[in-house]
């Protein structure tokens, strides 16, 4: 069984909207290190009573990208949200929680980070953003498991019916 708390970025969404979160980056970056702080406030408690509650693991979601691109440049995402992000995976390890990071969209400027961070597991390597498996196994396989990988907008909604068997 999982837990999971959503990432700093992604609460900061939620909060104020993408376009508030965005202009504020450039016109307050401090408020969005409160807020982030915010979410901190509420995941470090939520993630301590999941792990007396008996979960295995820990699912952070936070999307840092688009299918271009990511949200953030990756120093604007090192200062308003790294350390935040960092607070919530050390409360998971503390835990002895394996922490497996749902975040969608191209990340390629962020994976270094995500290994920095200490993650166990990525998902979902968004094929149609551009995430190459192949590319990402090879520089990171041996640091964290690579989840997914499978296009879900297009080749399991409506992709061929044949079975495994009939191929």
């Amino acid at each position: 069984m999982l837990g999971g708390v959503n990432g700093p970025l992604t609460i900061a969404w939620f909060l104020v909207g993408y376009e508030n979160m965005c202009l504020a980056a450039y016109d307050d970056p401090g408020f969005l290190e409160r807020v982030a702080q915010l979410a901190v406030d509420f995941a470090l408690p939520a993630i301590t009573r999941m792990a007396k509650a008996g979960v295995d693991g820990m699912v952070i979601g936070e999307d840092l990208g688009s299918s271009s691109g990511g949200f953030f440049r990756p120093a604007q995402f090192r200062t308003l949200f790294k350390p935040a992000l960092k607070q919530m995976i050390d409360c998971a390890k503390a835990h002895n929680l394996p922490l497996f990071f749902h975040c969608c969209g191209r990340i390629v400027d962020f994976l270094d980070d995500l290994v920095e961070l200490g993650i166990d597991a990525l998902h979902p390597l968004q094929r149609t953003a551009g995430m190459d498996l192949a590319e990402v196994k090879k520089k990171y396989g041996d640091k964290f498991c690579l989840v997914g990988n499978i296009d879900s907008s297009r080749t399991l909604p409506s992709g061929p019916r044949k079975r495994w068997s009939e191929r």
